[in-house]
């Protein structure tokens, strides 16, 4: 099979060191897994440097090359003797194990427990599929594993007008929640159209005052400096969480509010449940299918 391939950890203005390679046709190893033929994945703009791609769980470095890829839309091909959620047949998607091979490849082999079926109304739309995975399993988990949201609850994000960020609208708004956002003037009226209650600029957040059971920090920085306006908009026993990178010792001054960091993780049921939203109808289409379509492209065009 074809696969786009990582030999090394490089820096992010190096692309080099993904290669396009023939390898064999991965097989099943555990009754939990299956395999698919992939239709479409999506690949964030420095994921060929994430450290994962070239660590096993432990930490211990890979002995082989790596494939990227997290997001997998594709049909099962093959299924283990344990698999009840899936079967041959289906079309599936799902965020893949960020320390196993992935899904910029013909075929790719994963646990079961990742995957879901994709939305009837997204069927036809592999690419649009293949951009939510991440993205929701992101906002699903800030919201509902770590914020514990309540229909009461005001919610702040930072950095509202992304892929991530529109996730978050769309599910806290879903549950309820009355949502603040901040995002570029230029994205103002979509974040609006999302479902934000209210949006300012990064910077006028603060001076609105509005206090928040929860502060999402999607985009607004990586050091406490940085963060120090929108601490104090926090209510007592509030609830800070950050999902930026290098950003995991970031804490209010205030000791009540409980400040966390984390990294999504592959959840199966979780993005099960955002294919019935979707299939219900409360999740705008529209609203995923805007800017996806900047730049699709054949596995064979990987490096540009």
């Amino acid at each position: 099979m074809r696969a786009a391939v990582i030999y090394r950890p490089v820096p992010p203005s190096h692309l080099g060191a993904i290669t396009l390679e023939t390898l064999p046709k991965p097989v099943l190893t555990t009754p939990s897994q299956v395999i698919l033929r992939v239709h479409a994945t999506s690949l964030t703009p420095s994921e060929q440097t994430w450290p994962e791609w070239h660590q096993t769980s432990d930490l211990s470095p890979r002995t082989s090359p790596s494939i990227p890829g997290l997001d997998v839309v594709g049909t099962v091909t093959e299924v283990g003797t344990s698999v009840s959620n899936i079967k041959i047949g289906d079309t599936v998607w799902g965020m893949l194990n960020p320390y196993e091979n992935g899904s910029m490849a013909e075929y790719v082999v994963t646990s079961s427990s990742y995957l879901s079926k994709v939305p009837n109304s997204l069927l036809k739309e592999p690419t649009t599929a293949a951009a939510v995975p991440l993205c929701a399993l992101t906002a699903y988990q800030t919201l509902h594993t770590h914020a514990l949201i309540k229909p009461t609850d005001t919610i702040t994000i930072l950095g509202a007008s992304g892929a991530v960020g529109t996730w978050l609208i769309l599910l806290a708004k879903l549950f309820g929640c009355t949502v603040i956002g901040s995002a570029s003037p230029a994205n103002h009226s979509r974040v609006k159209r999302i479902g934000a209650d209210v949006v300012a600029s990064h910077s006028s957040i603060p001076a609105l005052n509005i206090k928040t059971d929860i502060l999402i920090n999607v985009g607004a920085g990586t050091t406490h400096s940085q963060l120090a306006p929108y601490f104090p908009l926090i209510k007592r026993h509030g609830k800070f969480i950050t999902i930026q990178t290098d950003s995991n010792d970031l804490k209010s001054p205030d000791e009540t509010v409980e400040s966390k960091f984390f990294i999504v993780v592959p959840d199966g049921k979780a993005i099960g449940e955002v294919a019935g939203f979707i299939d219900a109808g409360k999740i705008d289409l529209g609203v995923l299918r805007e800017g996806v379509h900047e730049r699709v492209f054949g596995l064979e065009a990987v490096r540009e």
